[in-house]
């Protein structure tokens, strides 16, 4: 099933969606229509600068904040550091607003400090769409790319 999302004025967008049940847990999206291919480009490059990931510090000072708003098990300084590190290793990969969202957002409903598969499930809904609307103008930009080869 395909439903529209956005009309722009240069170029539609649908949302591909997985069943006819109502259900809006699009799978995908796609431009079906283009009068302006620099607008895509526009759009795409747009889009891209917000999946910057958030800076060192930034995340630094919001994991140590995450830290002490929650409960958690105790560890050596040493311990705290690696557990700090490697969570930080894995939030690079993801959007600098849905990161800091989600940090700031657990210890408003959880007692606990998350596990990352608890982090990583909440920051993923968080940007699911906008990955899956860059793949799409990323894939049209290189369509139209193609044709003007």
């Amino acid at each position: 099933m395909v439903t529209l999302l956005k009309q722009h004025k240069d170029f539609s967008i649908d949302a591909i969606l997985p069943n006819e049940s109502g259900a809006y847990l699009a799978i995908g999206y796609r431009i079906v229509s283009c009068t302006k291919p620099e607008s895509v480009v526009l759009a795409r490059d747009q889009l891209a600068a917000a999946m910057v990931p958030p800076h060192p510090k930034q995340l630094v000072m919001e994991l140590t904040q995450l830290w002490s708003l929650t409960a958690h098990k105790s560890h050596s300084d040493q311990t705290l550091d690696l557990l700090l590190e490697a969570f930080a290793a894995k939030l690079e990969d993801y959007p600098a607003d849905a990161v800091i969202e989600a940090l700031r957002q657990w210890p408003e409903n959880n007692k606990w400090w998350p596990t990352w598969a608890e982090l990583k499930a909440l920051i993923e809904r968080k940007c699911r769409h906008r990955r899956l609307l860059l793949a799409a103008l990323t894939k049209a930009t290189e369509v139209e790319n193609d044709r003007a080869l």
